[in-house]
């Protein structure tokens, strides 16, 4: 339930990326500065290891600058057997070095004992000894710690050969060296450690690991690193090698390790040693830690607070939108208004009240349709695509199918059948299944249907009203019809009196044509009962004037049945109009009419070459009668798009527009001798062809027919 409301997704939103954001930030920064710390850390304990082996460095160097000097000692060099005057260069130098040097001997090259401070070693053979050959060797020798057997303590000896001015060997010269002092630069690293609250601590230990000083001095001798700690050896040179900081087995302790430089006359493997309690000398790195968990929840809580208080400032104004909508949703119309607030919900807000607005006037608009609806005179049925349900049934369909439509509306088509058989006999007719829903369309429909043992003729229309532009399929079809079975009885008894007066108009138009040939013949007859002898000159114009009687006759028929006879020939169109115009040439240049003619190439074609004469016979007949004071006739013909086309203007008086409506009506004319029969018949001709004409036309300035011929008029 927690998270179904906007304000809890919003605030665990808010939350999670707060919280996430101070995590990531948090541990990226702890660890960046974790590294810096621990790499402080680091280099601390290696710059301590580092000094302290300096420190021992320096110590070492100083002391083989000591035995070098005693070994160059010009009463040592120059000793001739009075060893009281050697022991007095040897206090000398132990005065003066009494805190690095206690004894001093001095071995001829045999290896024995000729001069002693104390005398109790003097006459000792001692060549067996090991720093007595390395001394010879190297000329000076500082040999490694180790316990002397003889005072049971570690000791150090430094050795040096000792020669004559001249180069002759005369033997060797030694010291210890007093391990107190060396001691001392150990132990002083410790209690500056200890005085600085640290437990850093320093030794010295061999290549061995055994420990050879120590400020814990039982360590000596007696403690091996590598197995006190755990350390492996391999370890020991990559940690040299590396820079690195070493561990105990148990990861207790850290080591820093520095080597002692190899100089002439040492070349002892000491490593200085710098231990540490790991969980020490990281507690810096705990310390921030724990200084940063403090700063992450201070700043959490922060962020959770101003996260609440964000949530609840950008929900309000939902929530009062929402209450708008609660009371909108009821039917009532909302006061309260939203201000003070964030853009977006003002833009949203304004948007309702828009639609708010729309759907109001909207509500308004469909109670008038629905009031217009009930009160029209026509009658009105939709129907749903998807489930044939009744979904519309006005007052008008009430009265006619004398049923309420609260027992139609809901109702299928099938279910209909046994409520009202009239209705189902209704829709029945319609032809829906032929109607495409998935498309919108709009389609007139007419019929006629014995309802209630009397004949009634329906006029109206079907339409698909879709409920969405993007869903065509999901719709209503509707009906609207009306009532015409009077308006067809009345129809039928004003085209029955047209078709009496056509037949009038008619009979009076043969008459009229007919009474002139007539007239003649009657008149030469007449004639050849006066003087028979002359009858046979007046025959061919007799002839003439019967052919013309059934020339009348057949134009009749023409309008009743027009046909196309199968008679067809390969024609050239612009050759049938220069021949057709041939019979007009005379009229035309008595009337000062020009003949302009604008052939193109165009093909020839199997037609009935008598009929499309009597079409052009016909044109050129109106454009000569049309131009009374001269003028210009244009004949034009082009091809394109598998149609002929021929254009005949002329620059005569011209017709306005109802007349052009009525050129194909038959007996229409505006002649005081015309017929109406000449350009209906060439209509006929031309459809017939399977073309047209179209003609434009402007009082006063003259007329134009375009008369169209397709190519498959060649069959």
């Amino acid at each position: 339930m927690f998270f179904r409301t906007l304000y809890s997704k919003l605030l665990f939103i808010i939350l999670f990326i707060s919280i996430c954001s101070l995590g990531v930030l948090g541990f990226i920064s702890y660890d960046d500065q974790k590294e810096i710390l621990a790499n402080q850390i680091d280099r601390n304990l290696h710059f301590a290891s580092e000094s302290v082996s300096g420190e021992i460095n320096e110590f070492i160097y100083e002391r083989l600058a000591d035995i070098d000097l005693l070994r160059r000692n010009t009463v040592i060099t120059n000793f001739h057997g009075n060893s009281e005057e050697v022991k007095k260069e040897f206090y000398s130098f132990i005065e003066s070095h009494d805190k690095y040097f206690y004894g001093s001997i001095l071995l001829n090259k045999k290896g024995i004992v000729i001069a002693d401070m104390g005398d109790g070693m003097l006459g000792a053979n001692l060549s067996t000894r090991s720093w007595v050959d390395k001394a010879n060797e190297n000329g000076i020798y500082f040999s490694d710690i180790y316990l002397s057997p003889v005072i049971n303590r570690p000791l150090v000896v430094l050795a040096a050969r000792v020669e004559k001015s001249d180069g002759v060997h005369l033997g060797t010269v030694s010291t210890s060296i007093d391990l107190d002092a060396f001691w001392d630069l150990i132990d002083r690293f410790s209690k500056q450690s200890s005085n600085a609250n640290s437990h850093d601590l320093a030794f010295l230990m061999n290549g061995k690991g055994e420990i050879i000083a120590h400020p814990e001095r039982s360590y000596i001798f007696n403690v091996n690193f590598f197995n006190y700690y755990g350390v492996e050896k391999e370890k020991l040179k990559d940690a040299l090698q590396n820079k690195e900081i070493l561990l105990s087995e148990d990861e207790s302790y850290s080591f820093s390790v520095s080597k002692i430089q190899h100089v002439n006359g040492f070349n002892n493997d000491w490593y200085v040693v710098i231990s540490s309690p790991t969980n020490k000398m990281y507690e810096p790195l705990r310390q921030l830690l724990v200084k940063y968990l403090f700063i992450f929840i201070i700043v959490l809580l922060t962020s959770i607070i101003l996260s609440i208080w964000l949530t609840k400032y950008l929900t309000k104004p939902i929530y009062e939108l929402v209450e708008r909508v609660s009371i909108f949703g009821e039917g009532k119309t909302p006061q309260n208004k939203i201000n003070n607030t964030y853009k977006e919900v003002i833009q949203l807000n304004a948007s309702f009240d828009l639609m708010m607005e729309q759907i109001i006037n909207r509500e308004h608009e469909y109670r008038k349709a629905a009031t217009i609806l009930e009160t029209t005179n026509y009658g009105v049925i939709s129907i749903s695509s998807t489930n044939k349900k009744i979904t519309t049934f006005n007052s008008y369909c009430e009265d006619l199918f004398s049923i309420s439509k609260d027992q139609v509306v809901g109702k299928s088509i099938e279910n209909i059948k046994s409520i009202n058989i009239e209705i189902f006999r209704f829709i029945s007719v319609i032809d829906f299944d032929s109607f495409n829903s998935n498309e919108i369309k709009h389609k007139k429909i007419e019929f006629s249907l014995d309802l209630d043992s009397k004949l009634y003729t329906f006029s109206g229309t079907i339409s698909s009203i879709p409920f969405s532009k993007e869903d065509l399929s999901n719709n209503d079809l509707l009906v609207m019809f009306t009532d015409i079975t009077e308006q067809k009885i009345l129809e039928k008894e004003i085209f029955h009196s047209e078709k009496l007066n056509a037949i009038g108009q008619m009979a009076a138009g043969i008459a009229h044509e007919i009474r002139n040939p007539l007239t003649t013949i009657k008149g030469f007859l007449e004639l050849e009962n006066d003087n028979n002898s002359s009858a046979g000159v007046y025959k061919p114009l007799l002839i003439n004037e019967i052919e013309r009687i059934n020339s009348i006759l057949n134009s009749m028929l023409s309008i009743s049945k027009p046909k196309v006879s199968n008679k067809v020939v390969k024609t050239n169109i612009n050759q049938l109009l220069d021949e057709t115009i041939l019979l007009f040439v005379n009229v035309l240049k008595n009337k000062d009419i020009t003949v302009i003619k604008k052939f193109s190439k165009i093909p020839e074609f199997y037609v009935n070459d008598d009929y499309l004469r009597q079409v052009f016979f016909n044109m050129f007949q109106n454009a000569n009668e049309a131009m009374e004071s001269g003028g210009s006739l244009t004949i034009k013909t082009s091809f394109e798009d598998d149609q002929f086309c021929i254009s005949i203007s002329d620059t005569g008086i011209g017709m306005e527009q109802h007349v052009v409506n009525q050129l194909a009506t038959p007996f229409f004319t505006t002649k005081e001798q015309g017929n109406g029969l000449g350009l209906m018949i060439s209509y006929r001709i031309i459809q017939d062809l399977g073309g047209e004409i179209k003609v434009q036309s402007e009082k006063n300035k003259g007329t134009t027919f375009n008369i169209y011929i397709p190519t498959k008029a060649d069959n």
